[in-house]
């Protein structure tokens, strides 16, 4: 449907459903340089359950005029005028990738009228996709993962998922290894010099099948290069500074025939991984409230 915020013309996929007065609201927000197409599954469902579910595109992007916001506190204040506009007091709000970081921060800029924020497609997209669809994790290969923190944990999960055995988790908190092992890891490794030769250990000698670099430091993925046998494959994740070098010895990366591939946003399909995603979640496989740390009202 189309309609008016600040004088200008924006666009919501509204599932195929009239907006009716008095049903529950929920707003679905896309992330960086999409639009509302990623929602159209998940809006459509809600619209057919009971609510108005509306998927917006943000000023600039799909149907909505506008230049695009600079900032996500920008976006955040027009996502709720925009609720505004279509006669929504309260609301619940669903956020994709950079839409989870405004869904966020409406909650927090109109804490009395957002009902609970669901935040879809960053650091469980970006985890479990990487081993599932970018490495393609195979049942029985071994897995090696660097850095445990949200994303590192989803690539665990992930490569649980497809039945990789050991799943090896490297971090240098010790405290994040017992959440490790909630999330399928089977052995823990403090990250230091003796790490690729602990990993060897683990892996007959030979190295990982699969190393993810979930960090983002140019020294950890050089690590997670030589951590992986030869033949395998090296999954980069993290995002480096943009100055930043990562180095490594082509001759030996010939010689062992190891694999680099980089993954963004776990190589998905809104449309057709977020199903997948909550199918594995409602069928208890994927850890979702795990993952919560904090809840505020």
């Amino acid at each position: 449907m189309r309609f008016e915020v600040d004088g200008l013309a924006a666009y919501a996929y509204t599932g195929s459903r009239p907006l009716v007065a008095g049903r529950p609201a929920v707003v679905f927000v896309h992330g960086g340089g999409l639009e509302h197409s990623v929602w159209i599954h998940q809006s459509r469902y809600f619209a057919h359950h009971g609510f108005n579910a509306v998927a917006l595109d943000l000023p600039g992007h799909g149907r909505s005029a506008g230049e695009p916001f600079g900032t996500i506190t920008e976006m955040a204040h027009w996502t709720m005028r925009a609720a505004d506009a279509l006669g929504f007091e309260r609301l619940y709000i669903a956020g994709h990738s950079m839409g989870s970081l405004v869904a966020l921060e409406a909650t927090g800029l109109y804490p009395d009228r957002i009902d609970a924020a669901a935040l879809v497609g960053c650091a469980v997209s970006t985890g479990v996709g990487a081993a599932m669809f970018t490495a393609e994790v195979r049942a029985g290969q071994s897995v090696a993962v660097f850095g445990a923190g949200g994303v590192g944990l989803n690539i665990i999960q992930g490569a649980a998922l497809c039945g990789a055995d050991p799943i090896i988790a490297v971090d240098t908190n010790s405290n994040k290894m017992e959440i490790a092992r909630e999330f399928g890891a089977t052995h823990c490794l403090l990250s230091d010099e003796t790490v690729v030769d602990e990993i060897q250990k683990l892996t007959e000698s030979r190295g990982a099948d699969h190393t993810f670099e979930s960090v983002g430091i140019p020294a950890l993925q050089e690590t997670a290069i030589e951590a992986v046998r030869p033949g395998g494959i090296c999954t980069l994740v993290g995002l480096t500074p943009q100055d930043s070098e990562t180095k490594f010895l082509g001759q030996v990366l010939t010689m062992t025939e190891r694999k680099i591939r980089g993954s963004l946003y776990g190589s998905i399909n809104p449309a057709r991984d977020f199903h997948l995603f909550l199918d594995l979640y409602m069928a208890g496989k994927l850890k979702l409230e795990e993952l919560v740390t904090n809840r505020y009202r």
